[in-house]
């Protein structure tokens, strides 16, 4: 788990598109999952429990893990355009919230899965708690893009048992 993070295409030239902002195209080919499971909600396959996964617009993001690591998917059933297996965590306490995350780097982009739950303000008085969830695409310093799940997406507490820590990224 201490090497260079990495990450896959499942096909030559596949691009992963992520919001509005960012086009990549990977050249490595590779073979996608050969039975994926629970496939309307998940990229996992057989043998995986999601730690993490939601739809974000038609693709899904799925951080699936099997008692010995992890690895993160995206794309759709039968496609998977990115996968790596070379994941950090990373968690944060606010007051009224905090943030889980899950990374990697490749190609001189950070893709970072996040889960986070933060105290709200209204008219100068505490509110209710406001969560978000979603994929976040950097260059170096620069957000590339941010993209959110669709529904409800909640990161297992399991992902600090299978994986190093890594950096805590800040992002709006």
């Amino acid at each position: 788990m201490g090497t260079a993070p990495t990450a896959i295409a499942v096909s030559t030239g596949a691009a992963v598109t992520i919001g509005a902002a960012a086009a990549l195209t990977f050249s490595t080919a590779s073979s996608a999952p050969a039975a994926i499971t629970n496939s309307r909600r998940n990229l996992c396959i057989a043998g995986e429990q999601p730690l993490f996964a939601c739809p974000i617009g038609r693709k899904l993001v799925s951080v699936c893990g099997d008692g010995r690591g992890a690895t993160y998917r995206f794309g759709v059933p039968g496609r998977v355009e990115l996968s790596s297996n070379r994941l950090t965590t990373a968690h944060a306490m606010y007051s009224g919230g905090g943030e889980r995350q899950v990374s990697f780097a490749n190609n001189g982009f950070s893709y970072i899965v996040f889960d986070r739950a933060v105290r709200q303000m209204s008219g100068g008085e505490l509110g209710g708690t406001g969560f978000s969830a979603g994929l976040l695409v950097r260059r170096g310093e620069r957000t590339v893009s941010e993209a959110r799940c669709l529904g409800d997406a909640t990161m297992s507490s399991d992902v600090e048992k299978l994986l190093p820590a890594g950096p805590l990224v800040y992002h709006n």
